[in-house]
Order: structure tokens, then C-alpha cells, then sequence
């Protein structure tokens, strides 16, 4: 796993994991990735979701690292409490052109459970054979911090803290996270964010680049600067891909909310290990993807606020893994349009790119 910054060494994946954020501020990504044969596609087609999962986060993880029995019953777990084993797909139209993918039947009725469950999980489960304990900090518009908070519920070598921007997100996400009643979730509601979940996500990014405040307090991340999340997320694309299409090799095309991009960005990685899907990136008014497809410009704006707050994020993190893929792995043109973000609030990228 190596850092999108490139300043770093790599690391395994269980440290990628447990360290949320790269040494060198940048997020982690797997290299090579791994690319799937026509063979194996179709070995695949027929599977359930859990199974899917199975499969498909052993391409990411050594069975070293996790052995695979492992792998099967933390997942098993996770998945446990969903009221439906496979997510529904259901059409959208009479001639069967286009269909939605129900990913909210989990206990917090949010797309996030999915992955959440999972990762928090296997941070557990290394924690666990380390003798080590954890405090996740993580910023929320509203999805994310539900999920975290059940998913680390009772465990005992986690501590949660789910910051989210006071009066900014829905009255019942908040009381999700304020009446799950369990002594080590912390829900925090911080107020005077005026650009939202960005603030916070600045905050967040701040504490994990002070490096003795990390190590003393023991800080990771659950947001979806953590690879787990972005990993498990592939799995959407390769089950609805096989549920839909007559013949594989035939192109499927995803409309994807984009909030902090790591959903899409989960996509990405399926299409980049062989899968033939191609995107539709869906924003608010708050349009700075829109801006980078459209014009090559990546620029900060003001959080305007919508109905849909889970994805009022003007500054999305997970571009940068995106545009890591993108770049053919270079980090020197993350590192310079970072840079560029930084010093002018804005970056353009070349017309090729």
C-alpha cells in the first residue's frame, strides 16, 4: 500500500488500515492493482454479496495477513444484521434500461453500514492480535457517523468520536449517534462550521498531521480517507455489474451521488482491475467535481446547503486517489496540484488529463 504522496515507505495492508491516514499526509492506495481475467469474471457472476465480498477483498488482502477462514467470518458478521443478505436492485423504467441499487438495508439505513461494519471489524481484529487500542476520530455530514458509532459499539479496544457539523445534518442522524447510550462512542456536535463537513475534515486532517498527538493518542480514521472503506465499496460495482448485464464485456454505466468521492472512487479501482463500467458523477450545488470533468478545474468554493447534506463537500478528499489512478500512480502530479489547492485555492489540470 503506498501513499499518494509518494513520501512515504509502503506499508502491509493491516497497517494501512490501522494508520487511516499515509505518514506523509497522503492516502493509501494498492499498487499494483490487481487485474482480473475474463475466467475469473465469470467464475464470479453467479455469487451472493457476502460471497462477492469474499472474493473480492482477497484480491486486497494477504491471506498472511488475514487468513482466509478469517476473512470469511468477520465478513459473515458484519453482514449479519442487514435485513437483506443481497441488496435489491429494482427497475427504474419498463424496457429495463435503468435500475437503482438499494444499498440501505442495514442498521443505520445508510449505503455506509456496508463497508463500515467491515472495516471496523478487521481494525479489531488486528488490534485484538497487537494488544492495542485505537481512538477513531472522524468528521460527519451526516452518514458516516451513524455507522461508525454502531459498528464500534461495545468494542473494547475502540474508542469513537464522530464529529459532525452542529445543526447541519438531519435531527435523526444526530440522534443515532447521541442516543446510541454506549460508553465508548463520543458523539460531538462542533459548532461555527461554516463550510460544514469541510471544516471538519480540515480539523481532522490537522490532528493526524501532528505525528507525536497521533502516536500519544493513538488516532486512526474511519471516514473514507481509510482504504478498507474505499476497498469494500468495489464490491457494489461487481455485484450489480453481474446481476445486469446479458453477456460480460457488455458496458454498464453507474450514476453516483459525490459527496467525499469514495464511493465513485471505489468504482474507479473496479474499473481500473478489468471491469467494464464507465461513470456518471452526480453533485449538488455544490459542483466542484462537476467543475474538475467539465472545465479541469479544481477550485475552493463556499458550502452552500442543500436538502442532500450527506454530499454538501466542497473539497473532495478522495479525488486525490482518483486522480492518483488516473495519473498512472505519479505522485509528483498529486503533490503539485495539491500545492497548487493550497497556495492559489485552485488547480487546472492539463487538457490530456
Amino acid at each position: 500500500y503506498h501513499s499518494t504522496r509518494g513520501r512515504c515507505p509502503a506499508v502491509s495492508f493491516d497497517q494501512a488500515l490501522l494508520q487511516g491516514f499515509a505518514a506523509d499526509g497522503g492516502l493509501f492506495m494498492p499498487h499494483p492493482l490487481p487485474r482480473l481475467s475474463q475466467d475469473r469474471l465469470d467464475q464470479w457472476k453467479h455469487l451472493g454479496y457476502g460471497d462477492l465480498a469474499k472474493e473480492v477483498m482477497g484480491c486486497f488482502i494477504d491471506s498472511s495477513i488475514v487468513p482466509r477462514r478469517d476473512l470469511s467470518r468477520l465478513l459473515d458478521q458484519s453482514f449479519a444484521p442487514f435485513a437483506k443478505a443481497d441488496p435489491p436492485i429494482l427497475p427504474l423504467d419498463r424496457d429495463g434500461q435503468s435500475w437503482v441499487l438499494e444499498l440501505f438495508h442495514g442498521p443505520t439505513l445508510s449505503f455506509k453500514d456496508i463497508a463500515m461494519g467491515v472495516l471496523i471489524r478487521l481494525m479489531d481484529y488486528f488490534l485484538d492480535q497487537n494488544n492495542d487500542q485505537l481512538s477513531l476520530i472522524l468528521a460527519t455530514t451526516g452518514d458516516t457517523g451513524p455507522a461508525a458509532a454502531y459498528a464500534a459499539a461495545d468494542r473494547k479496544r475502540i474508542n469513537c468520536w464522530p464529529l459532525f457539523p452542529a445543526g447541519m445534518i438531519s435531527p435523526e442522524q444526530e440522534l443515532q449517534m447521541t442516543t446510541i447510550g454506549v460508553e465508548n462512542v463520543s458523539p460531538v456536535g462542533v459548532r461555527g462550521c461554516r463550510n460544514g463537513g469541510d471544516d471538519l475534515d480540515r480539523v481532522v486532517a490537522r490532528l493526524f498531521g501532528n505525528a507525536q498527538l497521533r502516536k500519544r493518542l493513538k488516532l486512526s480514521s474511519v471516514n473514507s480517507i481509510n482504504i478498507g472503506r474505499v476497498l469494500m465499496q468495489t464490491v457494489h460495482y461487481f455485484y450489480a455489474y453481474f446481476r445486469l448485464v446479458r453477456r460480460l464485456g457488455e458496458t454498464l454505466y453507474f450514476s453516483i451521488p459525490a459527496g467525499a468521492f469514495g464511493n465513485f472512487c471505489g468504482g474507479e479501482i473496479a474499473r481500473s482491475m478489468g471491469l467494464p463500467i464507465r461513470f456518471i458523477c452526480a453533485t449538488n450545488k455544490n459542483n466542484t467535481l462537476h467543475r474538475i470533468f467539465s472545465e479541469g478545474i479544481f477550485e475552493k468554493m463556499s458550502l452552500q446547503r442543500s436538502l442532500s447534506s450527506a454530499i454538501d463537500i466542497v473539497v473532495p478528499y478522495n479525488f486525490w486517489r482518483f486522480l492518483y489512478l488516473r495519473s498512472n500512480a505519479d505522485p509528483e502530479i498529486v503533490n503539485r496540484s495539491l500545492r497548487e489547492v493550497e497556495q492559489r485555492g485552485r488547480a487546472r489540470f492539463d487538457d490530456e488529463l
